[in-house]
């Protein structure tokens, strides 16, 4: 049949340095009615904005029409022409690509075959001549922008809290707020902690509320406690100190950070936190030491570890796992300590591939570690489970036998989750600065809080530039941040086009931030729900006032 065809091929054309991939196989491709029509050599058929013409063993060869772009076919030679059109369509052919397997997908649309965790980052031009029809299994649509940029955290600002951001901008332009602040929306963080505090009541939960990602601001303390949190686990002892000023309570002392030697005692005095994480036998002898200093005995929790487990470089120790029987005994036998339970970390990481939130190692490491203790005879053992923790993921953590939860980044709607899904908490807190002066076709906005927490690789890190109060799509501008080995004392915005960004502009940043580790300030806003802004403090990340603007 196809031997029939070919010899009724109506007219010859000449090889072409360009080419334009088909949409469908020889015999698929619904424009194949040209074979059958008499057609001139100078009118190829049309479907849609694609032309195709074929000879009997060459691929599709046109030229360009008006309005209609050409694209050289990955720069191969123009001469090779033989089983081309076998060759063009090998990405689509693979096997199990139609069944979109997270491993399969392609970089660009359909163009690429290179596999890429988070999606198409862009549309190319030679997507456009994949244009998919009813002959082809292939379901995959090219996209039009990044699936980063779609559902990174400012789109999930302008999408649920609005209202936020035209309320920072007003406050920025009416100087009541400084430049390189994060601001924390408190109605919606005492929300949001409400959410998480019934959920882990639910599930019988204990839980606490972990600070140093919006710098330890006493307003954000008091909106979580009048949410139903009223303890908090301290990264190190700055944010002991900050949440204990602040009132709360603590509830989990010494994970990630280890106290140092000669504060030990004074945070068992002082702070009297209800856990008190140890590394190794030496800093449990300090911990229950300075407890029974304080007249008191101090619940110890085992940071344990095993093969396999995962810690980020520079988080790791603990116990040997395999020996959590013999560690429990060591710290019951401290004067002052008394062995409660076990902790790790991370206990849930986000999986970029798919696009999920899953247990680690560690979490098993953790539930080997319990049955271990329970055949030594223990009973009511806690297990402290920290990590990408939000109200949906309560219960896998409560199934797999976790007691105690310690949300961070869901407090204020800022983990991976919350990137490419509408979980229960809202965003709650952003950046914002200003635009210092224009050179070389960028707005320069003023640094000190860039540090953007590394969770998704590298992507188009976008920002409102205003001077009205405005979320509208047409206010995003492309931003240059610099790297971590870069002091960033300013970032570079894009100001090319219609409504260039001009001195004194407003730019508002939504990405997940560490505000602990800048040099930024942050500020507590009430009201913004009711409609009526109020600044409620303006301090450094370490939760003290600042005397802004001095």
């Amino acid at each position: 049949m196809d031997g029939d065809r070919r010899r009724r091929w109506p007219y010859h054309l000449q090889r072409n340095p360009v080419r334009r991939a088909c949409s469908g196989a020889w015999r698929q491709c619904p424009c194949r009615k040209c074979l059958r029509d008499q057609r001139p050599k100078d009118a190829p058929c049309r479907l849609d904005d694609l032309r195709h013409a074929r000879r009997p063993c060459g691929a599709a060869l046109c030229g360009q029409a008006p309005g209609c772009e050409i694209h050289a076919w990955r720069n191969r030679p123009h001469d090779r022409h033989c089983g081309g059109h076998r060759r063009r369509h090998a990405a689509e052919r693979r096997k199990g690509f139609h069944r979109r397997r997270p491993g399969r997908l392609p970089h660009d649309g359909d163009a690429q075959q290179r596999a890429h965790s988070d999606g198409a980052i862009r549309f190319r031009p030679d997507d456009r001549a994949r244009l998919h029809h009813p002959c082809r299994r292939c379901r995959v649509t090219p996209r039009k922008s990044s699936i980063r940029t779609l559902t990174m955290f400012l789109e999930s600002l302008r999408k649920r809290n609005p209202a936020f951001i035209e309320a920072t901008q007003n406050l920025h332009q009416r100087g009541n707020i400084p430049a390189d602040a994060y601001v924390i929306d408190l109605d919606t963080l005492e929300q949001n902690a409400r959410i998480l505090k019934d959920e882990a009541t639910r599930l019988d939960l204990k839980i606490f509320a972990m600070t140093k990602q919006f710098g330890r601001s006493s307003s954000a303390c008091q909106a979580i406690m009048r949410g139903g949190i009223d303890r908090s686990v301290a990264v190190d002892m700055a944010c002991a100190r900050a949440t204990h000023k602040a009132g709360m309570r603590i509830g989990h002392l010494g994970h990630l950070q280890q106290v140092a030697r000669h504060e030990a005692s004074a945070a068992a005095r002082v702070l009297k936190p209800d856990y008190w994480t140890v590394f190794n036998e030496v800093k449990a002898m300090e911990a229950a030491a300075g407890a029974a200093a304080a007249g008191r005995t101090q619940d110890l929790l085992a940071r344990i570890h095993a093969e396999g487990d995962t810690f980020y470089r520079g988080h790791e120790g603990g116990f040997d796992a395999d020996q959590v029987a013999e560690v429990a005994d060591m710290l019951d036998g401290l004067e002052g300590g008394r062995f409660a339970g076990i902790t790790t970390f991370p206990a849930l990481l986000y999986d970029h591939a798919s696009r999920k939130v899953l247990p680690t190692q560690n979490l098993t490491t953790l539930s080997k570690a319990a049955e271990a203790l329970a055949k030594a005879g223990r009973r009511g053992i806690e297990i402290n489970a920290p990590g990408t923790t939000s109200s949906v993921m309560l219960s896998a953590l409560a199934e797999a036998g976790a007691t105690q939860v310690e949300p961070g980044n869901g407090l204020h709607g800022t983990t991976a989750l919350h990137a490419v899904e509408d979980v229960p908490e809202s965003p709650a807190v952003l950046y914002v600065t200003e635009v210092s002066h224009l050179s070389g076709g960028k707005a320069y906005c003023l640094g000190g809080g860039f540090y953007i927490d590394p969770i998704f690789p590298d992507y188009d890190v976008k920002a409102i530039v205003s001077s009205e109060p405005t979320a509208a799509t047409s206010a995003l501008r492309s931003v240059e941040v610099p790297p971590p080995s870069m002091i960033d004392y300013y970032a570079m915005i894009d100001a090319s086009g219609p409504g260039a960004p001009k001195p004194g502009d407003t730019a508002i940043f939504g990405f997940r931030g560490q505000a602990f580790v800048t040099r930024a300030y942050v500020v507590g806003v009430s009201g913004i729900s009711r409609g009526e802004p109020r600044v409620e403090t303006i301090e450094y990340t370490n939760g003290e006032p600042a005397a802004w603007p001095l």
